[in-house]
């Protein structure tokens, strides 16, 4: 479910120059595995993407973005993330976004 990762949100953005100029949706700042890892998600209006992108943790790792590899249109996003202020936060919540992409547990085995 998830696109080639990108080593760096600026990485990501020179990808696609349409991500660049593109309005950004917020999708939760500290979405949590079971273990270290910490993700911010946004949605890409003009492209339609969602990417996580993993915080560096203590030991240098992460500073990556991950891409789910479905489009979703504005409605899809509303509709699917529904509740997500009240989840974003607490240990264990990024499968609780991943469920809702759709994405199951591909972020995990990439993280």
């Amino acid at each position: 479910m998830l696109a080639p990762s990108h080593p760096s949100l600026d990485a990501f953005y020179a990808a696609d120059g349409r991500r660049r100029h593109s309005r950004e949706r917020d999708l939760g700042l500290l979405w949590r595995d079971e273990g270290t890892a910490a993700f911010r998600a946004a949605w890409l209006e003009g492209t339609g993407e969602i990417y996580l992108f993993m915080y560096e943790r203590v030991d240098g790792s992460g500073g990556w973005v991950h891409v789910l590899d479905r489009r979703f249109t504005v409605r899809e996003v509303v509709s699917s993330f529904e509740g997500y202020r009240e989840v974003c936060g607490h240990a264990g919540s990024l499968r609780w976004f991943l469920d809702r992409a759709g994405a199951g547990r591909a972020l995990a085995a990439a993280a």
